[in-house]
């Protein structure tokens, strides 16, 4: 039996929890509620290689073949060194990812 992609990348299954976290108590948003809300898809950014970014395109399809009228827009980066820059760009205006995958060691500039 193949082991899972989460068990050779946690993060994955953060990732994952972190999206299906994103609904509130009645279920994820959905595309009409953003609409009227004027949010665009959920933003999840990423850094990986090649592999991994389809992992997560896989893990975003299931997510939006779940969640039929809530959207996903992947935003991946090849270099951990690009993805820190482009995260700490987006804080610094104010317009950060919804949702981000880093290690624990780096979450401190960012808490605040």
């Amino acid at each position: 039996m193949k082991t899972p992609f989460w068990h050779q990348n946690p993060a994955a299954l953060i990732a994952v929890l972190l999206i299906t976290a994103c609904g509130d108590a009645r279920g994820p948003a959905t595309s009409a509620d953003n609409a009227a809300a004027g949010r665009a898809p959920l933003q999840f950014q990423v850094f990986g290689d090649p592999a991994e970014l389809q992992a997560y395109r896989e893990l975003i399809a299931g997510y939006e073949a779940r969640h039929e009228n809530h959207k996903v827009a992947l935003i991946p980066v090849g270099k951990q060194k690009d993805h820190m820059a482009k995260l700490t760009a987006a804080f610094a205006a104010k317009r950060p990812p919804d949702v981000f995958v880093i290690n624990y060691r780096r979450y401190g500039q960012f808490a605040a």
